[in-house]
């Protein structure tokens, strides 16, 4: 998913204000930008690659996580929880419950 993607999915299932919303939008695109640039790393191993991402995935959740309050932090917690820190789509783990249908 895009970071605009993401965001209106989190909008959604975590009701986010509009300052929320431009306190989190740069965060998920500068995670999109270091994920771009490191899968365009080939001096990296395979390994190293996925650890930098897992790294650069926690960071961005942390920071995220420190907009939201108490309640928004527990579902965004089971959010990461259901999708497999994003790892979902086809034949992957099912949506968080509430979420309705899947987008066709």
């Amino acid at each position: 998913m895009t970071a605009d993607q993401r965001l209106q999915m989190m909008t959604k299932e975590l009701n986010l204000t509009t300052d929320q919303q431009e306190k989190i939008k740069p965060l998920l695109e500068s995670e999109s930008q270091q994920m771009q640039t490191l899968r365009q790393d080939s001096s990296l191993s395979r390994e190293d690659r996925m650890t930098k991402m897992q790294q650069i995935r926690q960071s961005t959740n942390d920071q995220i996580k420190s907009s939201l309050n108490d309640d928004q932090q527990q579902k965004f917690e089971q959010m990461m929880r259901h999708q497999g820190h994003g790892r979902g789509g086809p034949g992957g783990t099912p949506p968080p419950a509430g979420s309705g249908p899947p987008p066709q």
